[in-house]
Parts: C-alpha cells; structure tokens; sequence
C-alpha cells in the first residue's frame, strides 16, 4: 500500500535524488521566484546587472543522459535575435534566434552537477549575446512557441493521446 511516485522520469517536475528522503519539487511561480532572488541579491551586493535562471535537467529524444534547462529566469532575454543581421557571406538571417537561456542552464547543471557534487549554483560572468531586460519574464512569454507555430506539432497532433490512462 502507499503512494508511488516514479520521481526518476525525466520530465517529472519532482525529484527524490540527493533530497535524503524528502521530494524536491519546482517552485509553485518559478519565474517569481527568480524575480525575487534577483532583487534580494541585487540589493545586497549592490549589481546593477544580475540574470537569474533557474533550472533543472530533462532528456531529450534520441539522446543519452540529462542536460540542463532553464525553468525560469530573470533579467535578460531568453533569446538573442539574429534575424535582419548578415551571415558570413553578407545574407541576411530571416529565421535564427538563439535559445541563451537552455544554453546557460546547460552550462549551469554541467558546471554543478547531477549526482552528489553538492553545487548548488552557478556563477556565470561575461556571457556573450546576454541583453539586458528589466521587466518581468513569465512562462507565456515570447519564448513559448504555441503549438500551431510548432516545428514538432505534427508529432503531438497525430499522438494517440489517451486522457487518464497509462
């Protein structure tokens, strides 16, 4: 009898490694949470700029073992646009953006760890292509791609959900 939570599946939302028995779970507003962390270390070391991302690991398809990614985070954009700028050959980009804050929470969770390293964070300093942005982020943010606009909606469309079952 009991309840069993398989808190070891990748994209779970809930952890029991390295919680000594205890279940680590995300923030109930993760993207607060960054906000307020950012402020409270801001004013107590006197920063004028301070980016915060909060992270976790997932798997990803087709690949071996975890990697980091951003939750949520705090004052700078999540992307850097490339589109309009040149490529190597003087072409404008009409698509690329880069995703800054899954990258930096990669280098983050690679730099703490995943096992017993004991780092619970980590201090990135002259992050190219970081811009700078004050005003609040949230989860539905420019950053989300809605699934009509999705590369990989076809994949979701055509899965054979089954709502409540295993």
């Amino acid at each position: 009898m009991g309840i069993h939570i398989y808190a070891n599946q990748g994209s779970a939302g809930i952890d029991q490694s390295n919680g000594n028995g205890y279940y680590i779970v995300w923030p109930k507003d993760p993207f607060a949470s960054a906000a307020r962390l950012r402020t409270a270390l801001m004013k107590t070391y006197k920063l004028k700029k301070l980016g915060i991302v909060i992270t976790d690991s997932t798997s990803r398809p087709l690949r071996r073992g975890a990697s980091g990614f951003a939750l949520a985070w705090a004052g700078f954009n999540p992307v850097y646009d490339y589109r309009g700028t040149p490529d190597i050959f003087g072409r404008p980009i009409k698509v690329e953006q880069a995703n800054i804050v899954d990258g930096l929470a990669a280098a983050a969770v690679l730099c703490m760890g995943e096992a017993g390293e004991q780092t619970p964070l980590a201090l990135l300093r002259d992050v190219p292509k970081v811009v700078w942005d004050a005003k609040p982020a949230k989860k539905d943010d420019e950053f989300v791609v809605p699934l009509e606009r999705d590369l990989y909606a076809p994949f979701f469309k055509n899965a054979p959900w089954r709502k409540g079952k295993r």
